[in-house]
């Protein structure tokens, strides 16, 4: 990840950029303005994200109990499902989820393929 800019890092840009672009301060504050306006959007963004999903699992957590409870009076095994997959950029990551299967089905592929 990049390192974030110290503030004299930035006097040192506007300056460079003063030098460089027409329009000198008026076009390098304007450049400066619109850095840290996209700092403090994506920070919004993050925050809004934040709050929303943590929101979005209270009121679903009812929900997610219930399923669990069921899934466990079903049957044997564990609640839950983990599997290792593989994401963007070719990089591994445990996903979770609800099981929908029998407890031993990626051991018993084989032998259910005859009934798919």
């Amino acid at each position: 990840m990049p390192e974030k800019l110290k503030i004299q890092d930035n006097e040192r840009i506007v300056r460079a950029l003063r030098r460089r672009m027409r329009g000198g301060r008026r076009h390098a504050s304007r450049m400066l303005v619109w850095n840290l306006t996209i700092a403090l959007s994506n920070r919004l963004k993050r925050y809004f994200d934040f709050i929303f999903s943590l929101l979005g699992l209270i009121l679903l957590s009812p929900f997610l109990l219930l399923v669990a409870v069921l899934i466990k009076l079903e049957s044997k095994g564990p609640i839950i499902y983990q599997q290792t997959r593989v994401g963007q950029y070719g990089r591994h990551f445990n996903f979770l989820k609800f099981r929908s299967m029998c407890h031993n089905a990626d051991r018993l592929k084989s032998e259910l393929m005859q009934y798919n």
